[in-house]
This record gives C-alpha cells, structure tokens and sequence, in this order.
C-alpha cells in the first residue's frame, strides 16, 4: 500500500511538470503567434468596416445615383437655354424665298420683276422666282423654352425623385446596421474561436497526463494494454481537436478582417463587448423598433415615391403648356445677318389614348399597392423576429445556467475518478469519457454565451439602436 502512493505521488509530479512545460511552450507560440497583431476594439471596427467595406461604398454609390436623378428631375421645373446652329443648302424655291426674306436679301428681282412688261404678261410664270437656283443659309439662334403648365407631372416626378433619395439612404443606412452586425459576430467568433482552442489545449493536457498515468500505471500491473492504447486514441483524437479548433480561429480571423475592409491587415479583436442588459420585450419597445428599423423606413419612402408616380400617371390626362423664345441670325455665318425673335407658346392635350393613360395609371396604382403589402409583411416580420430573439435569449440564458452547472458536476466527478483510476478501481474507459462531456459542455457554455451576445446584437440591429450604442460606449 506504502509502494502504491509513493508511485501515485511519483505520477502526480510527472504530470506536474508535464503540465508546467506544456504551459510553457503554449504560451511561447501564443506569443510568437500574437507578436506582429493588432488588438482593435469593437467600436473602432465598425469606424474601420464602415469607411472601407465595399457594401458601404456601393450603398453610397446608389444614394448618389438618386440624387442625381433627383437633380434632373428638379430642373425640368426651370427654363432650359439652348444654342442651335443650322445650315442648308437648297433650290426650293419656297425655301430660297424665305431664306432670303430671313437674311433681308430679297429684292423685286426675286419675283421675276424683270420680266413683267405690262398687262400682257400677268400670267407669265417669273423665272427667277420659281427656278433661282441654289442659294445657302446658315442659322444661330438662341432659344429659351419655359414649362407654363404640365398638369402636376413635373412636381409628382420631382417628389417621386426625392422619395427614392429617402429610400436609398435608409437602404444604405440598413447595409450599415447590416454591417455592424455581421462585424459584431465576427468579432465574437473569433474570441470564442480561441477560447475554444485553449478548451482543446486543456483536453491535450489531460490527455498527455493521462497517457503518462496510465503508463505508469501498467509497470505496476495496474492497468491493462488496452487502458495505454485507449489513452493514445484518446491524445490523438484531443490533437485532432486541437488542430481543427486553430484552423477555425484562422477561417474566423480572415473573415473578420475581410469585414473591415482589410484583409491583409493584422487586426485581431481584443475583448468581448457586451452591448446590452437582457431584452425585456414590450409594445413600447416593439413599436420604437417599428418607427426606426431602416427597412421599415425605406420602405415607407419606397411608397411615397410609387404614389408620386400615380400622380405623374394621371397628369397625363391634362394638357401640357410651354412657351418657347427664340432669338436667330440668318446669313451666310455663324452670328451674322438679320436678327429676329420669336415668342411661340404651345399647348399638348392628348383627348385619346386607346387606353394607355389607363394603363400607366393602373400599373402605378399596382406597383403602390404591392410596396404597401411588402411594408405590412416587413412590419409583421419584425414582431415575429423581435419575439423569437427574446424568447431564444431566455432558452440560452436557461442552457448557458445549466452549462455552468453540468461542468462543476463533471469536474468533481473526474476528481474522484481520478483518484479511484490511481487505485485501479476504475477503468480508464469511464475517466476518458467523463473528460469528453467535461470539455463538450465547457464548449458548449461558450457558444450559448456567444448566442446570447448575437441575440442582443440582432436586436439592436433591427431597432437601428447598434451602431448609436457602440459609438457611445466606446
């Protein structure tokens, strides 16, 4: 019995200093794998992701197609000034005549004058009026058209317009809050990520000293063959665990870095951020989320813009009224000759269309109708998301309690199994498997914690109150 504790004593001090050098060389890679990162915090990835994500840029891009559009649509309301240049060459006669009345050339020779000699040659056809040959004209005018009257069209396109402009900001406004999510998870998985790889470099630890042990064990006759073989398979298969948990951190680490915009950088996140209490879910809170969700928002604007467009629709039943002056110079260059003006006022009324003004209204009032469906699907949505996030935030909070205490439970148990295995009233079959549910449980009261985190997230994320937090807390 003596002989018995001096070999467990013996073996508790092989692990010992088992466990001593393998922190020790742990430790080292951590340090050379850490050395040439840059711990970043939450907040200042967001700013990063936000300025460099090409989601963003593209978001921006379709907020400065729309007001461009909106621009153009603007200035169909003011007058347009235009310069207009034109020259021909011609022998119609009617042409010429009025070419040379334009330029203040005619003269009586250019109605055959010469060639009336009395009474007797009333009806003879002048030559020099119906045939005068080719002659040239060259026109610069300058004219200004101004809309009088379009019926309500001009301004149901320009509030259409603006409409878009609205709906694009609150979409770029949702890639934004889109953004910070997708960053905020990331940065989570990542810490996560290595929290699990230090969980599989426990379990290779109690596997190298259960290999040891066991070992030790067998000189003594305490354990069997078999017992040595199983604790290899079992140190194996805790590597194998190792490895694939380092390889997640790497994928989840690119990942992130993609997010922001810098995917050869050497960012890595530094410390959990914890963005909220627990969700306690009521008709306020529901209501704020479905007054500043962005989603919600762009699609109020999208509706606004589509009723702007039946107003357009319907103004083509009225007339459309212009007035147009005009300032020209007709002579053989450009900005010489005669000048004249011109005030001509015009008027477009289209009593008869077979149907296409029905049709453009109808198709306006369609698309309408179908944005406000989308917005009252959106809403419902919302609430059904906003409810499934607070009640999968109270099973987490419930499996993350159970977790916590399923691992105290486990790590008493292989306590005294380790001690009853030393004695060899156990075999090692129960000590190997009573460690695996150890380390699955610790794992997963990490990924319940990491939910937790996302679910908070999601919540923010849909009451556009994310980005505002992180900021503020920062």
């Amino acid at each position: 019995m003596l002989c018995l504790r001096i070999s467990v004593m013996l073996l508790n001090s092989i692990t010992l200093r088992k466990h001593m050098a393998l922190i020790i060389v742990t430790s080292a890679l951590s340090t050379s794998l850490c050395a040439g990162s840059v711990p970043i915090s939450y907040s200042k990835a967001i700013r990063l992701a936000l300025a460099n994500n090409p989601k963003i840029h593209a978001a921006n891009a379709s907020i400065e197609a729309a007001a461009g559009a909106s621009k153009q649509a603007d200035s169909m309301s003011w007058p347009q000034l235009g310069l207009e240049v034109s020259g021909a060459r011609t022998d119609n006669p009617m042409s010429v005549f009025g070419y040379k009345l334009s330029q203040g050339n005619a003269s009586f020779a250019d109605f055959g004058a010469n060639e009336y000699t009395g009474l007797n040659t009333l009806y003879t056809k002048p030559q020099a009026l119906n045939h005068p040959g080719y002659y040239s004209n060259l026109d610069t005018a300058f004219k200004l058209s101004v809309p009088i009257y379009s019926g309500g069209r001009i301004k149901a396109q320009q509030a259409q317009m603006r409409a878009l402009v609205a709906s694009a900001q609150r979409g770029n406004q949702q890639a934004q809050n889109q953004l910070a999510y997708e960053v905020y998870a990331s940065y989570e998985r990542v810490l996560i990520a290595n929290q699990l790889v230090r969980v599989a470099q426990q379990q290779v630890a109690r596997a190298r000293a259960f290999l040891s042990t066991t070992k030790a064990l067998k000189k003594q006759s305490i354990t069997l063959e078999s017992d040595v073989l199983m604790a290899e398979a079992y140190l194996n298969s805790s590597l194998i665990g190792l490895s694939n948990a380092k390889i997640q951190t790497e994928d989840e680490l690119d990942g992130f870095r993609t997010l922001l915009g810098a995917p050869g950088s050497s960012f890595v996140p530094r410390q959990h951020m914890n963005l909220t209490t627990k969700i306690k879910l009521n008709t306020s809170l529901i209501n704020h989320a479905l007054k500043d969700n962005p989603s919600i928002k762009a699609l109020k604007a999208r509706l606004h813009a589509e009723k702007a467009a039946i107003a357009a629709s319907q103004a083509l039943y009225k007339p459309q009224v212009s007035m147009q002056l005009r300032h020209d110079w007709n002579g053989n260059t450009i900005g010489s000759g005669l000048p004249s003006d011109t005030i001509a006022l015009g008027a477009n009324w289209t009593l008869f269309s077979a149907g296409e003004r029905a049709g453009a209204v109808r198709v306006a009032s369609a698309n309408a109708k179908k944005v406000q469906f989308e917005l009252d699907e959106q809403r419902n949505q919302l609430r059904l998301q906003l409810k499934k996030i607070q009640r999968a935030e109270q099973q987490t909070l419930y499996e993350v309690h159970l977790s916590r205490q399923s691992a105290e439970k486990e790590n008493a148990v292989i306590q005294k199994l380790k001690q009853r295995f030393g004695r060899g009233l156990v075999p090692l079959s129960a000590l190997l498997e009573s460690q695996m549910k150890l380390t699955q449980t610790r794992a997963q009261e990490l990924q319940a914690l990491h939910q937790l985190r996302i679910h908070q997230a999601h919540w923010l994320m849909l009451s556009n109150q994310l980005i505002p937090i992180t900021i503020k807390n920062a």
